[in-house]
């Protein structure tokens, strides 16, 4: 599933709150710009090595992995939801990732990192993962209907 949002403005920041969620419509052409995300869907995903990493960061839950996956969003453009087939991967335990052109980095709710790519390219994007993991959970791990991206209006 995935989230519809309500857009609008608080002082110089644009804020997102989840209105429903809903899947996918069809659709014949591309739905988005591609020049405004990181990733573009026709590139594929580097599968090897792929790697997993349990326990690499607090598990936080089915229930919570949504709110986790839309503070990623807000937080870093290169978040999106991936699949890779591989027995190291658990598309149940959760999709979302960080995906640049070399490497693929995923989170999943039970706290492992599944990783994709050389470790040169998969090791910054752990990082962040864990960096960002780690600071929604010492927000309180904040519902997707309190997210406000890290952008300023101002500074586009």
């Amino acid at each position: 599933m995935h989230p519809i949002l309500t857009n609008g403005r608080d002082g110089n920041a644009v804020i997102g709150e989840i209105a429903l969620w809903a899947d996918f419509m069809p659709a014949t052409e591309n739905l988005r710009p591609t020049s405004l995300f990181a990733h573009d869907p026709e590139t594929d995903i580097t599968t090897s090595p792929v790697h997993r990493f349990a326990g690499a960061v607090p598990a936080v839950g089915a229930p919570a992995y949504p709110d986790l996956t839309c503070f990623l969003a807000t937080q870093d453009e290169r978040t999106t939801r991936a699949y890779i087939e591989h027995d190291a991967f658990d598309p149940a335990a959760g999709m979302t990732a960080l995906v640049d052109e070399r490497a693929a980095v995923w989170v999943q709710h039970s706290g492992d990192l599944v990783v994709a790519g050389e470790a040169e390219h998969t090791g910054p994007l752990q990082a962040r993962l864990r960096e960002l993991t780690d600071r929604w959970i010492q927000a309180g791990k904040p519902a997707a209907t309190r997210l406000a991206p890290v952008r300023n209006i101002a500074e586009r």
